[in-house]
């Protein structure tokens, strides 16, 4: 069974006639959200979900961003670490994915490349953190790892960071948008920023084994941006 009509849902729409498993991705995706009728929304949607199908397995979404200690005050932090709790009080059959940014067409207007993309296009002025960095997966890389773990049950109950290898300089990026769109960004550097080092110990021999490698950044959004 599947959960939602986003970005997410569409790679995930064969498992829609799964019977074993509940795949949720129908949670906030926006980690500036400050709603609270949003995060309500899901958390009772979770819960009923949990509450009518406890045989089967159920495939949450959440977010790496949740091992940065500068932004464990945000909302979108603290809510996605409510529902990780919830999942793991009420289910003994679970698989929590933490995602970085995923790069797809369309899809959510507030992810990083989105808003560089058109921040660079609309000739707008931006800030750049200079030592900020970002791990981007593609589509692609997603619905691979995250497919092979659930059908040869690789893991159970526990959360699972799923993320590239290297991570890309906010800067970099930029660059890279630059060329695509051959347009020159307006933006000033500033001295703040960190590299958050995401754990890939659970999925990095998975990852040679399905024979995925890590795209330039210049590939990545320039395969998506056609």
């Amino acid at each position: 069974m599947l959960f939602g009509n986003g970005l997410i849902a569409s790679i995930f729409d064969e498992y829609r006639d799964k019977q074993d498993y509940v795949v949720f991705a129908s949670g906030v995706s926006n980690s500036n959200e400050l709603r609270e009728e949003e995060f309500f929304r899901e958390e009772v949607l979770v819960k009923k979900i949990l509450n009518n199908y406890k045989t089967k397995q159920f495939i949450y979404f959440s977010s790496c961003s949740l091992e940065d200690v500068d932004l464990k005050g945000s909302p979108y932090h603290q809510h996605k670490l409510n529902m990780e709790k919830i999942i793991e009080n009420l289910s003994n059959n679970y698989i929590i994915f933490r995602l970085p940014h995923v790069v797809g067409k369309g899809g959510n207007k507030n992810t990083v490349i989105n808003y560089f993309y058109n921040k660079v296009e609309n000739e707008e002025y931006f800030d750049i953190w200079e030592n900020a960095t970002r791990n981007i997966i593609d589509m692609e890389f997603l619905y691979k790892v995250v497919s092979y773990l659930i059908d040869n049950k690789v893991y159970l109950n526990e959360k699972i960071n799923i993320a590239y290898e290297n991570n890309t300089k906010v800067v970099d990026i930029v660059i890279a948008i630059e060329r695509i769109l051959n347009k020159k960004a307006n933006y000033t550097l500033i001295e703040k920023g960190s590299d958050l080092k995401i754990n890939m110990s659970k999925i990095r021999n998975i990852i040679k084994e399905i024979g995925m490698e890590q795209p330039t950044i210049f590939d990545l959004i320039k395969n998506y941006k056609e």
